[in-house]
Parts: structure tokens; C-alpha cells; sequence
């Protein structure tokens, strides 16, 4: 069960009262298998008031299996899983297992604003092997050249890429290399995942800049990965010092180093940058 953007509230306030202790139950009790992608119940910019979720089985895995992952949710609901995540600006309150009177509101000071940084971040490396960001040239005006990026980067929270756009620009001495970019909707959520596919890309343009791929998540250490691919003439990546540089949601991350030269192009390990 998957839910984005969504509220779900039911009752007067709190959990329920001593005939109805919740507004609804929402349970799994059969073992999903060994085929499971997604978390059990996932949702993300959610509202929930006086509901249960509960996920009878134990065990999980790196692909969500028998989990309940809420992202950027609040309100009053009970959890009940082996394995529960509330990640990213969670604000689950302690409350009454009974409606009770709702108090008269006091003024409260705003939210502040999040304002991006005019300073650029750093990438992360998030690979504990060797995983190289990769640039391969085929020498051939019929074909495309590619571009794959893998690493990692810390957002102003709350941050939510369905929501932003994406942009990823290559440069050297001399100038561009390659520039594309995704828009605010593109990247789609995939159960823990956000995800934008273009098949075409490979061959021609395609509808973002020869982006075939982007796939980004928020890892339990605090940073989101993605992967970057794209296809493109980069016959102007001629120097071994290139600029990398990413920018989403008016936050920008830029690298300027080395890369290594290999026979079809040239490679990049964040672990080995200074």
C-alpha cells in the first residue's frame, strides 16, 4: 500500500475511544515471499489521524521487504512491524488512545523558511567499493557517448524529489561538455525509490536532454544517492580536470578535479579524491 501526498483521518482527535479503539486497521498477516520490491505500507507527505497500520511478519531486507517506511509524515496513528522507519521530518505526536477536547490554539511564531545556500556542497562517495562515475566515448558521429554518475549528497531538508527539479552540467577549461535536466514531476516514487526512465535516450534525444536514467533514495545515513545516466556527443571532454556540478531544489554540489584517463574516456572515484 502506497500513498503520496495523502491524508487519511478518521474521528474527532487521538486514536479512538473504548468502543472503537481505532478508526481503521490497516494490516498484512501473509508472508509477502521472496519476490517483495517495495515496503509493505510506504508513504511520503502524508497526514494520518486515528489509523492503524500493522505488518504482521518479521524479517526484512535491503529492498523494503515486511517494512513500514513513512517519509515527511504527521499526526496521530499507531505502527505496529518488525522493521518501522520514520525518516525525513516524521512528527508523529504523542497522544491520547481517547478523543479528548481540543484546546484553544495559541499563537504560535512561523516556520522558518528553508533558504538554499549560495555556497556549493560536496559530493559523497557511497560506494565502500570501487563503483567509478564514468564517461565513455565511442569515437563514432552515429552513436551517443555516455555519462554515469553514482554518488551521494546531503539536501536542506525536508527535501522531496518528485517535488524539485534536477540538473547536472559537465564542463572543463575550454567549456561545456554536457548540460541536462530533469523537471519538477519527472522523478516518480518506486516504492523507496524515485525513479525516471527514458529508453529512447540511448538513441536519440529523447524528452530530457538524452537523460536515460536517474534513480535517487535517501539512505539511513542521512545522505541521498542517485545514479545519473545519459547519452550525448561528449567529444569536448578533451581534459582530464573536469567541474561536476549538480543542482535540485535551489541547492547546488560542484566538483572540480582529476579525472583518470581509460581507453574509451575517462573514470572517477569520489573515495580517491583528496
Amino acid at each position: 500500500m502506497l500513498f503520496d501526498n495523502t491524508s487519511i483521518q478518521v474521528g474527532d482527535g487521538g486514536i479512538g475511544d473504548g468502543s472503537n479503539p481505532f478508526g481503521a486497521i490497516f494490516f498484512k498477516g501473509d508472508d509477502e515471499g521472496g519476490g517483495s520490491g517495495d515496503a509493505v505500507f510506504g508513504g511520503s507527505n502524508v497526514v494520518l489521524n486515528g489509523v492503524a497500520f500493522w505488518e504482521l511478519n518479521e524479517g526484512t531486507d535491503d529492498d523494503g521487504k515486511n517494512e513500514i517506511d513513512i517519509q515527511n509524515g504527521q499526526g496521530c496513528s499507531q505502527f505496529i512491524g518488525s522493521t518501522v522507519l520514520h525518516t525525513s521530518n516524521s512528527r508523529f505526536n504523542r497522544c491520547t488512545f481517547s478523543a479528548t477536547p481540543t484546546p484553544t490554539p495559541t499563537p504560535t511564531a512561523p516556520t522558518p523558511t528553508i533558504t538554499p545556500s549560495e555556497t556549493p556542497g560536496d559530493f559523497v562517495a557511497v560506494c565502500n567499493h570501487p563503483c567509478p562515475s564514468r564517461i565513455r566515448l565511442v569515437r563514432n558521429p552515429a552513436r551517443l557517448d555516455m555519462l554515469y554518475l553514482k554518488a551521494g549528497f546531503f539536501p536542506a531538508e525536508p527535501y522531496d524529489p518528485v517535488l524539485c527539479d534536477f540538473r547536472i552540467s559537465l564542463s572543463n577549461v575550454n567549456g561545456l561538455i554536457y548540460e541536462g535536466e530533469l523537471l519538477p514531476g519527472d522523478l516518480e516514487r518506486k516504492g523507496r525509490k524515485n525513479l525516471f526512465k527514458d529508453r529512447l535516450a540511448r538513441t536519440s534525444p529523447g524528452i530530457r536532454d538524452g537523460i536515460g536514467l536517474t534513480q535517487m533514495s535517501r539512505r539511513p545515513e542521512g545522505f541521498w544517492r542517485f545514479q545519473f545516466k545519459a547519452f550525448a556527443q561528449l567529444d569536448a571532454a578533451t581534459e582530464d580536470e573536469m567541474t561536476l556540478r549538480m543542482e535540485t531544489c535551489g541547492d547546488s554540489y560542484e566538483l572540480t578535479t582529476q579525472w583518470q584517463r581509460i581507453q574509451n574516456g575517462f573514470k572517477l572515484n569520489l573515495r580517491e579524491v583528496p
